[in-house]
């Protein structure tokens, strides 16, 4: 079905992204004015819980010939936007001002 070892850990860290960004965005839902503790302890939370699926995303490499699909890569955006977004909340309430985005990656 995947192919190789490489897609199966592939789709399986790509699954745990999706976990990992709706376990925040439900940490987020209650955080109430705290957005940034709440980010973190729910980061923290997510690792504790789910401790292999977490250590699977940085123990496998994709081998160099192979690169990261482009769907798998957004689907894994989504975390880093989620992280991105709180973080220019709390700098725009800071500052009275809404800073500029951070350049695709």
């Amino acid at each position: 079905m995947f192919g190789s070892h490489d897609r199966l850990v592939l789709a399986i860290n790509t699954q745990t992204f999706v976990l990992w960004a709706d376990h925040l965005r439900a940490r987020l839902a209650n955080a109430g004015d705290d957005r940034i503790r709440a980010l973190v302890e729910g980061y923290f939370a997510f690792a504790r819980d789910n401790t292999n699926l977490w250590m699977a995303i940085y123990d496998h490499r994709l081998p160099p010939e192979m690169p990261m699909p482009d769907p798998d890569a957004a689907i894994r955006g989504v975390l880093t936007e989620i992280v991105i977004d709180e973080i220019a909340k709390v700098r725009s309430t800071d500052t009275g001002h809404t800073p500029p985005r951070w350049p695709d990656l």
